[in-house]
């Protein structure tokens, strides 16, 4: 089923990154926590060859609003292009939201591992359960270039507590609370307790899914607690 809703605002919400909003008030328009939208603008016509559709996680939890919110980096193609400067009003047409990592299928105490705006589903996930009254035990390995252009930062730092642990790794920069570099094993060892008891749900660009996958297995996790989503 398709969904045309209406663009309502973008908004700057880190360096080079955008949140936009899309209207759903009296749209049967549902989704679960964490999953993720194909969006289409019908009146692009691509001239670089790469489409006038792409997939975007949903940011914000649903039943919060009466508008959905996705995140977006300026890229260069035509759909960035066009998509960083809509007029208000104008409609795009959004898919049924769909994606196996979501709020439902999160089991035991998950251990998030996400890379750039990655980070999407897991700050819808995580909002969906604080608003819930949802208590588990959560690890967030968040591995970005700059503190500066990682999108929610000061909300994770918020919900940090005993049962929520929150571990920023970037590439760039020399705060001391910060992890530098890229998310590898002795990072992942240091913070991650009963490994083999652990689920892991990996979201981010392909190269990151690639790594971190192999450094779960070569820690024994086994493949059946490992879920990935590339969006």
């Amino acid at each position: 089923m398709a969904f045309h809703l209406r663009y309502i605002e973008k908004k700057e919400i880190c360096k080079d990154t955008h949140a936009l909003y899309f209207d759903i008030t009296g749209k049967d328009f549902y989704y679960k926590a964490g999953q993720y939208a194909s969006v289409t603008i019908p009146i692009l016509e691509a001239k670089d060859g790469k489409g006038n559709k792409r997939h975007f996680s949903i940011a914000n939890a649903p039943g919060e609003n009466n508008f959905i919110e996705i995140i977006t980096r300026k890229s260069g193609s035509d759909f960035s292009g066009k998509i960083l400067n809509l007029v208000k009003g104008e409609e795009l047409v959004f898919e049924n939201p769909a994606g196996e990592i979501n709020a439902d299928n999160i089991h035991g105490s998950p251990v998030f591992i996400a890379g750039g705006t990655g980070i999407t589903p897991v700050r819808s996930i995580v909002s969906y359960w604080k608003k819930k009254g949802v208590h588990k035990r959560i690890t967030l390995f968040y591995a970005n270039r700059t503190a500066a252009c990682a999108p929610f930062m000061d909300e994770f730092r918020m919900y940090e507590s005993s049962s929520f642990e929150f571990i920023p790794i970037f590439e760039e920069g020399e705060e001391e609370r910060y992890e530098k570099g890229v998310f590898n094993e002795e990072i992942f060892r240091r913070y991650t307790n009963d490994i083999s008891a652990r689920y892991y749900y990996i979201t981010g660009p392909p190269a990151m899914l690639s790594e971190a996958i192999k450094i779960l297995v070569k820690a024994g996790v086994r493949d059946e607690r490992i879920f990935i989503e590339n969006v």
